[in-house]
């Protein structure tokens, strides 16, 4: 599984709208929203690091989304003992 975090910008009087479209969406969970910056922190999970990308794509499409930009990832295959045994 992978899991990342994501800032989504927005205008200020559009961040209700575009949390709505979010939550609507099923591709992410909301975490905060700083409505007078327009910043909204999300997470998307994916089985893949494809899935994950797909699924960034379509937020960055929805409307009033000035950006939507990684800000960490996560991936349960850094983890693994072969990983491990190797660094």
């Amino acid at each position: 599984m992978n899991i990342s975090g994501v800032v989504v910008r927005s205008a200020p009087e559009n961040v209700s709208a575009v949390c709505a479209r979010l939550r609507e969406s099923g591709l992410c969970e909301i975490h905060a929203v700083e409505e007078s910056t327009g910043k909204i922190i999300i997470t998307i999970e994916g089985e893949s690091v494809k899935d994950e990308t797909r699924k960034l794509e379509q937020i960055q499409k929805i409307k009033d989304v000035f950006t939507a930009d990684m800000a960490y990832a996560y991936s349960d295959d850094d983890f693994t003992k072969e990983n491990i045994k190797s660094n």
